[in-house]
């Protein structure tokens, strides 16, 4: 599912990036396949959203995705027989449910597969603070209990956003070694958090009318402007530490790395120089991105998380308007 975005500034944004830090993950929800409750029961009330999923690429890709060329020769060269139960395939292209005792894939990319296998959390995600409570009359006191009590059950909630965005990074910026070396996968290198955003079918809608929002606000491009290099930085590390020989995997995370240290170089000297972004480069430089290095890259790569969390707090604080003008278009 894509991202939901809902962002008022300053202070929602305070909530959203003050989250304690959660350790980057390759994507997977396989071990939780049985917690799955399915897009039908979400679009029950976000039927907006389930209709903007249901358009989407990641929907329809449980009908086209194992039958494209692509997928077959990837298969064929992994030594795979059926994509659908396959789970290096079944843990970024599919969500994942439990049949006849085995894990198979239940539907395309959908709500759980970025905010979280719902089993645990939803009959609280639906409480508002009483039976008789609606949504729109609920008190801000119980929201955020809520939301917090939601995220502790283990959901991937819009307003924490950094982990949701590292959810989309789990799968577009592959982290499977042999899946790209030995499987001819794309290595997700290419991938852009902002422009991808815009393009994939978004579900955010227009409060005055109701409709889809086609542009991304100035405010969420600068966010996106800030927060889509920080996390290459820190997934692409991520990926280095996994990988143990030279091939297209380690030079393509390499490369976005390199690609990112310049964004936020860039982004440091639009702020007149900013400490913080510039600790991180320190950090960044401060180990060998290659094979073999999973103690240290882990370890750096942790501590860039916890600084980019801090840094967009920091910025949410005091507002983005000296950087929209800087985020550029998607359209």
């Amino acid at each position: 599912m894509l991202v939901r975005i809902a962002i008022a500034f300053p202070a929602a944004v305070l909530v959203l990036l003050s989250a304690a830090v959660v350790p980057s993950t390759l994507g997977d929800e396989l071990p939780n396949a049985g917690r799955i409750v399915g897009p039908d029961r979400c679009g029950e009330c976000h039927k907006r959203e389930f209709a903007a999923w249901k358009d989407s690429g990641h929907a329809r890709g449980y009908q086209t995705m194992h039958r494209s060329p692509a997928a077959k020769a990837i298969a064929a060269n992994l030594g795979m027989t059926r994509i659908k139960s396959a789970p290096s395939c079944i843990r970024c292209h599919y969500t994942p449910v439990e049949r006849l005792g085995a894990v198979r894939a239940g539907q395309g990319v959908s709500c759980e597969s970025c905010h979280g296998p719902a089993a645990d959390w939803l009959a609280v995600h639906d409480d508002f603070g009483g039976a008789d409570v609606n949504e729109s009359d609920e008190k801000p006191a119980h929201r955020a209990r809520r939301i917090e009590r939601c995220r502790e059950l283990g959901m991937r909630h819009p307003e924490a956003f950094y982990e949701l965005a590292s959810r989309c990074y789990g799968c577009h910026a592959v982290g499977d070694e042999q899946l790209v070396d030995i499987g001819g996968h794309p290595s997700g290198v290419e991938f852009e958090l902002l422009s991808w955003n815009s393009e994939a079918g978004r579900h955010v809608f227009s409060a005055a009318d109701g409709m889809p929002e086609v542009e991304p606000s100035s405010e969420t491009r600068a966010l996106f402007y800030l927060l889509g290099p920080l996390l290459d930085l820190e997934q692409g590390l991520t990926a280095v530490a996994r990988a143990k020989r030279d091939g297209v995997y380690l030079e393509s995370m390499k490369t976005r790395i390199g690609a990112a240290v310049e964004r936020i170089e860039e982004i440091s000297r639009a702020l007149g120089g900013d400490p913080t972004l510039d600790e991180i480069l320190d950090l960044a430089g401060s180990v060998t991105w290659e094979a073999n290095t999973e103690t240290e890259l882990t370890a750096v790569s942790a501590r860039i998380r916890a600084r980019a969390q801090g840094f967009l707090e920091g910025r949410a604080a005091i507002g983005f308007s000296d950087l929209t003008a800087r985020a550029p278009a998607t359209k």
